[in-house]
């Protein structure tokens, strides 16, 4: 039950405490001496997070190409690639939510752990898309 509350209070947490985008004008928010506080952390995170999602987003859409490439039914590859990829960001938004919400200490640190692991998770995928790219790179 603590668990069904928790995720929605993080995911609030999120859009209420600042840690978006516009959170700093600083470029990059993960300097020294700028994540020693769960906000700095956050904001840390939060800007890898969206860098991670830029260079996936490449990858994705080279993989989907070269998918696309090799069907007779392209509109229904193209459909389940797109169901694919939301089903993978639910899923990881959903396990970081609560690896997050195991951590100790405030939301804010928790928040931050949440992000972190979003990140990681991101950087998987987008190893496990390239591994997939260079092994079917000879095939035509």
């Amino acid at each position: 039950m603590l668990i069904r509350v928790w995720i929605p209070s993080i995911c609030l947490a999120l859009l209420c405490t600042g840690v978006t985008q516009a959170q700093s004008d600083d470029p990059n928010p993960c300097g020294k001496g700028k994540t020693g506080s769960a906000r700095g952390a956050g904001a840390c995170f939060d800007f890898k997070l969206r860098e991670a999602e830029r260079k996936l987003g490449i990858l994705e859409s080279s993989y989907e190409k070269k998918i696309l490439a090799n069907t007779r039914y392209p509109e229904l590859v193209e459909k389940l690639f797109i169901e694919e990829a939301q089903s993978w960001r639910a899923y990881r938004n959903a396990k970081c939510a609560i690896l997050g919400g195991m951590e100790d200490g405030e939301d804010a640190w928790r928040i931050a752990w949440a992000l972190d692991c979003r990140v990681t998770e991101t950087d998987v995928r987008s190893k496990a898309i390239k591994k997939i790219l260079a092994k079917n790179q000879h095939k035509p």
